[in-house]
């Protein structure tokens, strides 16, 4: 299984906390976007001397909804140079405040059949702080045009930890999204750097857990399936792009700061509009930096990404594709730690309750 991710950079405005790459632009500088998208396509296709089968796609950003001619243009590119008759999920950002001059019927005919929906919360004074440009009663509007429009995977993000509202509001939020009833919650705790000026309204980090925890066991009780650290799914409709992610499937990345894995080898775009295009416009593909993964590192690596999944890791499994015994890449890890984050069975490996909730600490062990 291959995926594609596209990343579109455009916003209308940077959110404080966010560290994807993301730019303010002029119309121009967008509607000439998909012409280096799709030639830095092309020279993929051409390097790979054929069509790529790719099965997921998914267009992040940025703000893909910002456009959608633009938009539109972009998945035409990728009918273009990949082999696209067997995607099983075609997933696009969107922002509430663009749903309402969505053409989502025309989103729905070019293939699109889930959309990932940046709600983030639905208390008014929280999405203040975050530097949202949107309300509740414009999300929840947002939600229900996609919905009666007949996409019927629909994906919510939340962020929780902030001292904004703390626990009362995160309650709420988490009462009213399940009421509504989105296919996919995916849950993000608020990441910010010690310079950030928003770091007054992060929680503190007994908090934090406190706020995942009853997440996720509120969120259960309303019939949703925890199946990765920060990902719950109502009937199974898991990510499937991401699952793949997980799994140590290969995948291929357009635009800047997109990365690709093939092969064993990774590939980081520019995270540079200027350098990106810089390089298209020489017809040379946009890579800033190659990683060859030897076969200690990619071990380790796919057992980091298979320890989010809270299924875990298959122990004969792991050893029969990454010749490695994922018992002995546990040994870094002091017996303290271990006994209380990790569950080890003889046939699996996976985090406890509390490992899920530290999980960043304890894979630092591992990488």
């Amino acid at each position: 299984m291959a995926g594609l991710y596209i990343h579109i950079p455009f916003c209308r405005g940077r959110c404080p906390y966010c560290d994807f790459y993301s730019i303010v632009a002029d119309e121009e500088t967008m509607l000439n976007y998909p012409e280096l998208i799709s030639t830095e396509a092309e020279l993929i296709s051409i390097g790979l001397r054929g069509k790529l089968h790719i099965e997921t796609i998914y267009i992040g950003g940025g703000t893909p909804s910002i456009n959608q001619k633009v938009l539109t243009e972009i998945i035409h590119t990728v009918k273009c140079y990949f082999d696209t008759t067997e995607v099983t999920e075609f997933t696009i950002e969107v922002n509430p405040e663009d749903v309402a001059n969505l053409e989502i019927d025309a989103l729905k005919n070019t293939g699109v059949n889930r959309v990932s929906l940046g709600v983030q919360s639905l208390d008014d004074k929280q999405l203040k702080v975050l530097g949202r440009r949107t309300n509740e009663e414009t999300i929840q509007r947002a939600y229900y045009k996609l919905r009666d429009s007949g996409v019927d995977n629909v994906s919510i993000d939340l962020i929780y930890g902030l001292t904004e509202g703390g626990m009362r509001v995160w309650d709420e939020t988490l009462d009213r999204v399940a009421s509504m009833k989105p296919d996919h919650i995916s849950i993000y705790e608020l990441s910010i750097r010690e310079d950030n000026p928003m770091l007054r309204y992060k929680a503190y980090d007994d908090e934090v857990v406190t706020m995942y925890s009853h997440a996720i066991s509120k969120l259960t009780s309303a019939g949703y399936r925890h199946y990765e650290i920060s990902n719950l799914a109502l009937n199974d409709r898991f990510c499937l792009h991401n699952l793949n992610y997980w799994k140590c499937g290969e995948y291929m990345g357009l635009g800047p700061s997109a990365s690709s894995f093939l092969n064993g080898v990774r590939y980081t775009n520019y995270l540079d509009l200027d350098l990106y295009h810089h390089a298209i416009s020489r017809r040379q593909l946009p890579i800033e930096h190659t990683e060859v993964l030897n076969e200690e590192r990619r071990a380790r690596e796919a057992m980091v990404l298979a320890l989010r999944l809270v299924e875990g890791v298959d122990i004969e499994e792991f050893k029969k594709k990454y010749h490695y015994d994922a018992k002995i890449l546990l040994k870094d890890i002091p017996a303290h730690i271990k006994c209380n984050l990790i569950n080890e069975n003889y046939d699996r490996i996976s985090l406890t309750p509390m490992g899920l909730t530290l999980s960043d600490e304890l894979f630092a062990y591992l990488i």
